[in-house]
Formats: structure tokens, sequence, C-alpha cells
């Protein structure tokens, strides 16, 4: 099994095209994914979503993530269909990371909704019901789902995707991480919220939510994407750089302060 290895680039404008140059030479530098930050309420961040596209057209190579999209201000089935537009304009390069949302204030200031724990999951339920249904349907007919926070009703989804759109799911607690072994594809972590230590946990939780859905987490879903939070198997690193480059160059982002870090991603 092969660990994909990517960096997280922040949406700041203060220079306009600085992220996009960050960007190149990120994937310049062998990484396999590109992730950005999505929290719209910042107002010194542009758009996630309209600064991803404008990467998409100005790398080749690198996937391109979120890290996380925000639900509470982004219904999934607009969500579904940026995804699916952007991964068809790069030829299957786009993944998308989902979170429930976490900073409300700023959320509630937007607009957006103000959930409280239960209403979160099942909204985030939802949500990864009219993705996944979304990219299935596609091209395909009408698609329906009655949902008790987010429904569509015989909508007729387009584009279809270039490839199968992995769901990463920013998720701490055991329900979502239940969720994620049913109905997504991974997870994202941060050792600021998830010590190592607590990895083998992570991974009994996804294997319960994977087991009720009769899903193997060994061989992960459909698609071949493990629901793992770490592998155990040996990693092999997919880039062209001499293992001493791949380490000079994670010095060279960690020290960068618009890259917080440096991802090591299951495909």
């Amino acid at each position: 099994m092969d660990i994909l290895f990517g960096a997280n680039v922040d949406p700041l404008y203060a220079d306009p095209l600085e992220p996009i140059r960050r960007a190149q030479w990120v994937e310049k530098m062998g990484y396999d994914i590109l992730a950005i930050q999505d929290h719209p309420y910042n107002n010194q961040f542009y758009d996630t979503w309209t600064l991803k596209t404008a990467i998409g057209m100005q790398t080749e190579r690198i996937r391109l993530g979120t890290n996380v999209s925000n639900l509470p201000l982004r219904p999934p089935v607009m969500l579904a269909k940026q995804a699916a537009s952007l991964d068809v304009l790069t030829a299957g390069r786009v993944d998308v990371g989902l979170g429930a949302g976490a900073f409300w204030p700023g959320i509630k200031a937007m607009g957006g909704p103000e959930w409280d724990g239960k209403t979160a999951y099942r909204a985030f339920q939802d949500a990864l019901h009219i993705l996944r249904g979304f990219w299935d349907h596609a091209g395909g007919g009408s698609f329906s789902y009655a949902g008790e926070v987010f429904s569509v009703k015989g909508m007729k989804p387009g584009p279809k995707p270039a490839h199968r759109i992995n769901i990463w799911v920013g998720a701490l607690g055991p329900s979502m991480l239940k969720l994620t072994g049913r109905m997504a594809d991974g997870i994202l972590v941060s050792k600021n919220y998830m010590p190592p230590e607590k990895l083998d946990w992570v991974n009994e939780k996804i294997n319960e939510g994977a087991a009720t859905a009769g899903r193997d987490p060994a061989a992960g879903a459909a698609g071949g994407d493990p629901h793992r939070a770490r592998v155990r198997k040996r990693l092999r690193a997919r880039c062209p750089l001499r293992p001493n480059d791949r380490r000079s160059s994670a010095f060279r982002l960690s020290a960068n302060p618009r890259i917080s870090r440096e991802t090591a991603w299951p495909r």
C-alpha cells in the first residue's frame, strides 16, 4: 500500500498569487496532495473552492483536497457539484475533506446555522448520502434523498466526476469515526487534537463502523481507499525525490509559516 505525502497551503490573499506559487512549488517538489483549509468567515482568506480551481488550472499532477470543507456554509448538493466540476476540469485530481463545523460564531455571523452535536451529526450523515448519491447518479437520471437536515428531490445531477472522489472526514468523536467507517473513505487527524497514542482507538472505532456496513476495513472502500487512520503495512512514498531531498523539502515546508504541516495520506 502506498502512502501519499501532501502539504497544507493557507488561502491567504495578502499577496494575491502567492498561494498558487506555493502550490506549484509543492507539486514541483514531488508531493502528491495539496490541502487547503476552508474558513469562509476569515476575512484574510480566499474562498477555498475558487482558489482550488485556480490552482487546478495552474498545476498538472498534484491532487487537490480540502482540510476540511465547512458543511454549515456549503450545502452538500452544491459541494457535490463543485467537486464534480473541478474533478472533470482537472482530469480526476479532486478529493473532498469534510467537517461538520467548528467555529460557530463565525458561521452564524455569515447567516449559517448553529448546530448542536446531534444536529451536526445528522447533517453530516445527510451530506455523505447526498455527496455520494450525486456523484453515483450523475448523468444517469434523477436522484432523491430525504434527510433530517438536508434533502434533495428529483434532481438531475451532473457533471459525472472523472474518478471516484474520496471523502475524508474531519472526525474526533466515536460516533463520527464509526460513521466514517460506514460511509466515507478515511479521516483527517491532527496531532494537536488526536495524539499518536490514540490512533489504535481511532482505527478500532472506524473498523466498528465499517463492520456494521459490511465493509472490510483492511480492503478499504470501493475504489481501493482504506478506512485507516494509519497504515501498518510497508510504506512506499510516491515521490520522485531521493529520501534526503524529501526530508530537506519537508523541513523547508515546516519552516514556512504559510504551509502548516506535512500530511501522510493513505491512497
